[in-house]
């Protein structure tokens, strides 16, 4: 997986959780007894959509923290474990959206998924972060239709 590239965590605002998934389960779960939210995670954009249309996603996301971290430490570690399969077999088309401001998952991720997708197209939102490219569901949704048929 591309946790081997050189860089992977470069621009990562808290790379720490991801880093210790890398190391397996156990890490993880270690670092998340000490692990505290970084809100620089964020940008502007970000904050004023879970203010407003994505609300209920952060609520939830805090709730489920609030409950027990192993819902992040599982996604961690699925994040950092091999898929399963190489993206070069996928050959159905693929559409990646990202935050070209994004400090979570760098939008370096996202190109490197391009040049390893055969059919993937990459929308790069500049202005947007983790959670603001949210607001271009609607427009993946279409994009979807435009490709199913329907």
């Amino acid at each position: 997986p591309f946790r081997d590239e050189p860089g992977w965590f470069d621009g990562m605002a808290a790379p720490g959780g991801l880093q210790a998934a890398a190391r397996g389960r156990d890490a993880r779960a270690r670092f998340a007894e000490t692990d505290e939210f970084d809100p620089s995670q964020f940008i502007e954009a970000d904050w004023a959509a879970l203010r407003a249309e994505w609300r209920s996603l952060g609520a939830d996301a805090g709730a489920a923290g609030e409950a027990s971290p192993d819902g992040l430490i599982d996604d961690d570690v699925a994040f950092a474990r091999p898929w399963g399969f190489e993206p070069g077999g996928v050959r159905q088309p693929v559409l990646l959206m990202h935050g070209g401001a994004d400090r979570v998952v760098p939008p370096g991720h996202a190109r490197w998924l391009l040049d390893a997708l055969p059919s993937a197209e990459l929308w790069l939102r500049p202005r947007d972060g983790h959670v603001s490219v949210l607001t271009g569901v609607g427009l993946a949704m279409d994009w979807l239709l435009e490709r199913s048929g329907s």
